[in-house]
């Protein structure tokens, strides 16, 4: 059986004379990176001491990229040594897998869960020395009341439902079919491929598989060349992701080039547009956050605004509106406060008007802030109401969003943790 990490054509991220780094295929979590002696080696321990340090240098490297890159609150490091231990390539390598808040409800244990029963332990208590398991206990954030309302939550389950949007949603639900040509196919052949079904690039294979592609543009310049073979670009490490990369850091990726191609195994058989970034699962990832970067706003005001004293900062108008939601809401039997009542508007005006919580989430000024707000609640309000996302904003001011979207949301689970 031909060994996975000893063929050619392996997307390698980093490298030095004796080891190579390369993303997993199957990665445990975003950025998941393995690093691999170059000599082909079943086992760690038959490793030699120059292999281990160069094992060793790529995993510090390693790990400053993807502290620059993809921002992990931890990390799990971890070799698998014979099939007891789980290793199914029979070739060495050391998994870094990053490790973010909320991934798990409980991450205790770490590296003990390769057995799972085994992974929360018992430990004691200090005053009577009584030993107790904490595999059941919940971790709730106060329970704290406001106007009778209970603000308390199970803190890591905000976490975990931001993680399930970012990493669960991956480019496979949007990537579409590379159409191909030959090698050997006429350049003119390509063209009219191109033109009749108005692609902006076609796959090139030879000996049944695709191995780069050509670019319209570069068809139609192509100044009476007859082969497809001066004209092919060879897939590049920088324009391919696996399978399983997220959608959100494809739409990042996408900031700098026109498209990327997805790895399905060990072949290259689709890709992305930016044109796919209209598609449902985006359109679901991006309300989704949007949806919990609301939840988080509700929360902060709740926290640091004792019963109805944000009513202050709405007009007369607006909490009519609200009072009208919440008497239909309430007829309808459910457990809600005025605060549950408000819209994205009504959160940002609180917001922007309560110098405590502004203070707290970092803008760089009120009209920055103001700006970012009504550019986010209108992002929403196409996406809720199946409007163009390209037709209303330009690409890299959607990914810009995005971006801001991100932070505010990083930032209001730094606040909501140092009041947890």
């Amino acid at each position: 059986m031909t060994c996975p990490f000893c063929g050619d054509g392996l997307n390698i991220l980093r490298e030095n004379e004796l080891a190579y780094a390369i993303y997993d295929k199957y990665p445990v979590s975003r950025g998941h990176i393995l690093i691999i002696p170059k000599r082909h080696v079943s086992s760690y321990f038959d490793t030699t001491p120059e292999e281990r340090r160069a094992m060793e240098a790529l995993l510090d490297e390693c790990k400053t990229f993807l502290d620059e890159t993809h921002s992990p609150d931890g990390y799990n490091i971890g070799i698998n040594v014979g099939q007891a231990a789980g290793q199914t390539i029979f070739h060495v390598h050391l998994h870094l897998i990053p490790r973010y808040e909320g991934d798990l409800d409980d991450p205790r244990g770490g590296v003990r869960g390769v057995i799972p029963e085994k992974r929360i332990y018992k430990y004691g208590d200090k005053k009577t020395g009584k030993l107790f398991y904490n595999k059941n206990k919940r971790h709730f954030n106060g329970g704290k009341r406001n106007g009778g309302t209970t603000v308390g939550y199970r803190k890591s389950s905000y976490l975990s439902l931001r993680h399930l949007f970012e990493t669960e949603i991956t480019v496979n639900h949007i990537s579409e079919k590379i159409v191909s040509c030959h090698i050997d196919d006429s350049v003119e052949k390509a063209r009219s491929i191109m033109v009749r079904n108005g692609f902006h690039c076609l796959g090139v294979e030879e000996n049944g598989r695709i191995f780069g592609y050509v670019r319209r543009e570069d068809v139609e310049d192509s100044k009476g060349r007859a082969s497809l073979r001066e004209l092919v670009r060879i897939f590049r490490i920088g324009e391919i992701v696996s399978e399983t990369t997220s959608i959100i850091e494809v739409m990042f990726l996408l900031k700098e080039r026109d498209r990327v191609f997805v790895l399905e195994g060990d072949e290259i058989n689709s890709l992305v547009t930016r044109a796919d970034m209209q598609k449902t699962p985006v359109r679901l990832l991006i309300f989704g956050l949007l949806s919990l970067l609301e939840m988080h706003f509700t929360r902060i005001i709740r926290i640091y605004m004792s019963g109805n004293s944000w009513t202050q900062y709405l007009s007369e108008s607006r909490l009519e509106k609200a009072e009208e939601i919440f008497k239909f809401r309430i007829e309808a039997n459910q457990e809600i406060d005025l605060l549950d009542c408000l819209q994205f508007c009504d959160k940002r005006d609180i917001i922007l008007n309560n110098e405590q919580i502004f203070g707290m989430l970092s803008f760089p000024s009120k009209n920055k802030a103001k700006k970012t707000l009504r550019e986010l609640e209108k992002l929403r309000d196409h996406i809720a109401h199946a409007q163009d996302l390209l037709g209303s904003f330009d690409f890299l001011k959607l990914i810009s969003l995005v971006d801001e979207m991100e932070a505010l949301l990083g930032k209001c689970e730094e606040i909501l943790r140092e009041n947890g």
